[in-house]
């Protein structure tokens, strides 16, 4: 779905949304607001990309494809049998993770409260735990996208990942940075059978 943020009848974001609600399918926002904040806004509201107006037919065609390509291989990963990808629930430390109910909650009860791109964010490191990914990995797989401007978005999801879930960033147990790499998620990841 390529979708304006400037409609003449509505709110392109309050549309995405609703579109939410009904489909899976990949959006790329196609819009002529191209500050920063509204990028941001875009992707965190469920966008898999964004463009800014002026742009060359190429460089569509190209996130386009880019985010079919990481659809089709997060469908792939998700065929393999007995998977961390086929589980419905995941635990680590004492934190369960349900994508059923789109919740992280600790042994205690407590919620984490993760955003959207916080829960994608530590889906991904869950499904690789015992693996460094970079920045650019975590990027792509979190967003279909290979923007050299957002380096620091992840940085700052991993940040607020760390403070939510009590992972002191001096001496972290859960995701370590990973010097020159990235991020690696180092806890034992077991997959729970639904109670």
């Amino acid at each position: 779905i390529l979708l304006d943020l400037v409609l003449p009848d509505g709110d392109g974001l309050n549309l995405m949304s609703r579109i939410r609600n009904y489909t899976k399918a990949p959006v790329i926002v196609v819009s002529g607001k191209d500050d920063p904040t509204d990028k941001i806004l875009g992707l965190e509201m469920g966008a898999d990309d964004y463009i800014g107006k002026p742009f060359e037919m190429r460089e569509l065609y190209a996130r386009i494809k880019a985010v079919l390509r990481r659809i089709n291989s997060e469908a792939d990963a998700a065929r393999e049998p007995n998977s961390k990808q086929d589980a419905e629930r995941l635990s680590f430390g004492p934190w369960v993770m349900d994508r059923a109910t789109f919740s992280v909650t600790h042994k205690d009860g407590e919620s984490a409260n993760l955003t959207t791109a916080e829960f994608k964010l530590l889906e991904i490191l869950l499904n690789s735990s015992g693996r460094a990914l970079s920045r650019d990995q975590l990027f792509e797989l979190g967003r279909g996208q290979d923007y050299q401007s957002y380096d620091r978005a992840v940085d700052i999801h991993i940040a607020r990942l760390r403070k939510k879930l009590g992972d002191d960033p001096k001496t972290p147990h859960l995701i370590k940075t990973v010097r020159g790499v990235g991020y690696m998620f180092c806890e034992t990841v077991t997959v729970l059978n639904r109670e």
